[in-house]
């Protein structure tokens, strides 16, 4: 979800991305399905919940970031995003929203894509979820990836980034729940994350169903094994895979994650 510039922790209520139609193609119920070679999708029910997952086998399949065109100018929507992988003969298998962002579309914190770092980090205080410490960054390399505290992050580890994300809060670090994080929580949302799992795979969750951040946590720790899990955002949150029939109209985005061939 977008951040004014001004007051980086306040949220842009009027960005809703014509939530009724990201929300049907959400709730579409999906059967396990290859969608690449180490890459599926599939729906989910946990607990009264339902979520869409794409898992990735990172030895197979290795996603990358996207945020903007040649010239630097962010895309902002999953159509744009889609005529400009046309544009360069490339496919997309699937792609999600990934972190939060200022009102132009460049993101709060960290974001390093092929290679190069477009923000730095962020570790200052403010209000917002993004603030709610301890939050975290999601960063892949060649090996793998992974997902640490804001404050572990080390310049010796940047050469090695391919890509990265900052956002928060860190839901679940060495499976302990981020201590905020309240077992009844009433702020129920559609909210998307990535969870790093005990033999590597990464899973890419987006609840169907409005859910909380405990919710979230304790689905991506227990269902999905994830050892280590980071929120990227709620609201605008959507989950674009052609090959499940998923082509919601998401607009107004800042940094996303995926696959493209």
């Amino acid at each position: 979800m977008p951040l004014s510039l001004k007051t980086a922790g306040s949220f842009l209520l009027l960005v809703l991305l014509g939530s009724c139609k990201e929300q049907a193609s959400a709730g579409s119920k999906i059967e396990p399905l290859d969608l690449a070679n180490g890459v599926t999708i599939a729906t989910i029910d946990h607990d009264g919940s339902s979520w869409q997952v794409v898992t990735v086998d990172p030895s197979k399949s290795k996603p990358s970031f996207r945020l903007s065109d040649p010239s630097g100018k962010p895309l902002r929507d999953f159509s744009t995003f889609e005529k400009a992988a046309q544009k360069a003969n490339e496919t997309i298998v699937w792609m999600m929203n990934a972190g939060m962002y200022h009102k132009g579309g460049f993101p709060v914190g960290l974001c390093i894509v092929d290679g190069l770092e477009i923000t730095p980090v962020n570790t200052s205080d403010g209000e917002g979820n993004f603030f709610l410490k301890p939050n975290g960054i999601f960063f892949l390399t060649k090996d793998g990836a992974q997902i640490i505290e804001t404050n572990e992050w080390d310049l010796t580890i940047a050469p090695d980034v391919q890509g990265a994300t900052q956002s928060g809060p860190l839901l679940v670090r060495q499976g302990i729940l981020h201590p905020a994080i309240r077992p009844n929580s009433p702020n129920k949302l559609i909210r998307n994350g990535v969870g790093v799992r005990r033999d590597g795979h990464l899973c890419f969750a987006i609840s169907i169903t409005p859910v909380s951040f405990h919710e979230m946590a304790i689905f991506l720790r227990d269902q999905l094994n994830c050892s280590d899990a980071l929120y990227l955002d709620g609201t605008v949150s959507a989950l674009y895979a052609p090959g499940a029939g998923l082509r919601p109209e998401a607009s107004g985005l800042g940094p996303v994650i995926g696959l493209w061939q």
